[in-house]
This record gives C-alpha cells, sequence and structure tokens, in this order.
C-alpha cells in the first residue's frame, strides 16, 4: 500500500535572505524538514522559492508549516483554499533564471 506524502515548498517575495535562512532554521529544528535548497527567482528582489527534502504526511501540515513564515499571501491562499502549493523551478518568460542560493542541511 502506498502513502501519499506532501513536499514543503516556499515562495517568499521581498525579504532579506537573512529572515528566510532563519525561518528555514526554525522549520527544519521544529517538522525535521531535512535538507533544503533556497534559490533566489529575481536578482532585483529578494524574492526566494525553498523546497525542503522530507516530505509530511497532510497537505493540512504543509499550511500549518508555511503560515508560520513569510510566505506571499497569494501562495499562502492556494495552500489553504484548493489545497495547493506548487513552485516554478525553473525561470519563466522574461524573468532572471533561478539560481542556487544555498542547501541548508539538517541536522
Amino acid at each position: 500500500m502506498y502513502r501519499i506524502r506532501f513536499k514543503v515548498f516556499l515562495d517568499l517575495d521581498n525579504v532579506p535572505l537573512e529572515k528566510v535562512k532563519r525561518e528555514v532554521r526554525m522549520l527544519q529544528k521544529k517538522y525535521n524538514l531535512g535538507t533544503a535548497i533556497i534559490k533566489r527567482t529575481n536578482r532585483k528582489k529578494e524574492n526566494y522559492h525553498v523546497i525542503f527534502e522530507k516530505p509530511v504526511e497532510s497537505q493540512e501540515k504543509v499550511v500549518e508549516i508555511i503560515r508560520q513564515t513569510s510566505v506571499c499571501p497569494k501562495f499562502l491562499e492556494c495552500a489553504e483554499k484548493l489545497g495547493l502549493s506548487v513552485l516554478r523551478l525553473s525561470a519563466s518568460e522574461y524573468k532572471d533564471p533561478v539560481e542556487l542560493v544555498e542547501v541548508m542541511s539538517w541536522p
């Protein structure tokens, strides 16, 4: 029998990198989410995507986790109302390429 698991993604817009790192570390400690990959999605602004290595057991848990962060309101709204947490992993047309900023290991 298969179990459905859910990855935790964060979409943070106009958030300083140091704050992103603090939030990532807090979530890693509190929820044991494993390694986190931080990517910059806009060179001119402080926009980041975060992907955690370890999945959680439900979309409700994903929403609980992302509510504790500075995610953009539309991202949170989609997670709450539609049960979706989706990130673009590559550059969109006419935008800067997505670039790796840091891999934060845990523990």
